[in-house]
């Protein structure tokens, strides 16, 4: 894009709505608090990157598999373009707030330290109402997660 910055923050709804890692590249202009995930200069221009971030805001439940059963998280995110905050409540009524919130397109990472001391790092996938990766138990092993949206 080569347009004035108004004109970029007029289109801005539209570019959020194109599928969740898109890439908008933007020569000189920027999109106001829409900061970039990237900037370049080259021969004193500035070149900005944006990637399109899945739409996570909201209330989620997490499931990762536990010995013969799971536990279970209720996540309350909230999202300002690829900015990602918000916290983590188990079982037991304790919150736990996110730390190393990120997203990417469709990729989310967070982290959050658990009523038993450990450190919890998750990294998956946003596909509409659904997330799902990774994250490793106590012991090491790697194991699948899931949450979904305003369960």
């Amino acid at each position: 894009m080569y347009l004035l910055p108004s004109l970029n923050v007029n289109l801005r709804p539209k570019l959020l709505d194109m599928r969740p890692g898109t890439r908008i590249v933007s020569h000189a202009f920027n999109m106001e608090d829409w900061q970039p995930d990237q900037t370049v200069t080259v021969e004193g221009r500035d070149a900005y990157l944006w990637i399109v971030p899945a739409k996570v805001g909201g209330s989620w439940k997490l499931t990762v598999p536990a010995g013969n059963g799971e536990e279970s998280w209720q996540l309350a995110l909230a999202q300002q373009f690829q900015r990602l905050s918000g916290g983590a409540k188990g079982g037991s009524g304790k919150s736990f707030d996110l730390v190393d919130a990120k997203l990417t397109g469709p990729t989310v990472k967070f982290t959050f330290v658990d009523a038993n001391g450990q450190k919890r790092e998750f990294n998956g996938r946003v596909s509409g109402n659904k997330m799902e990766g990774t994250t490793q138990t106590q012991g090491g092993t790697q194991v699948k997660w899931t949450a979904v949206r305003g369960a």
